[in-house]
């Protein structure tokens, strides 16, 4: 994907990494703070070595696109394998329940495995949310 593909399809593939990601952590949920959600996830993005696949993806201080992308997520088109369900709490869904972590993260962009999905949401969720 990276580079090449259109904002909603970066944005999809966020979204959907995001779900993989908690649900490797087994988050039932996420919810929280609006402010605290979005500067931390900041700080994920801006550490994690893949986000720059991803240049349509914003997280800075004029823009922090990881919310919309959650809560638009259920409604993406496509060949949607793990998604977000409601918003307060932000359910991760996975619809390939017979896939490994594996093989849903190649589905959604090859060069990130599933492994860095799951890095990235623990390194964005605060202690309190993984707890």
């Amino acid at each position: 994907m990276g580079f090449g593909a259109t904002k909603a399809q970066q944005q999809t593939a966020v979204g959907e990494g995001l779900a993989l990601g908690a649900i490797m952590l087994e988050l039932e949920g996420v919810n929280g703070n609006k402010g605290t959600l979005e500067l931390d996830f900041r700080r994920a993005w801006r550490d994690w070595k893949y986000a720059e696949l991803f240049p349509a993806v914003k997280a800075d201080f004029t823009r922090d696109d990881v919310l919309r992308i959650m809560h638009d997520s259920s409604r993406r088109r496509g060949p949607v394998v793990a998604h977000w369900e409601g918003s307060w709490p932000f359910v991760p869904v996975l619809r390939v329940e017979q896939w490994t972590a594996d093989e849903v993260a190649e589905s959604i962009d090859a060069p990130v495995p599933a492994q860095a999905w799951a890095d990235l949401v623990r390194n964005w969720l605060s202690p309190s949310i993984l707890g």
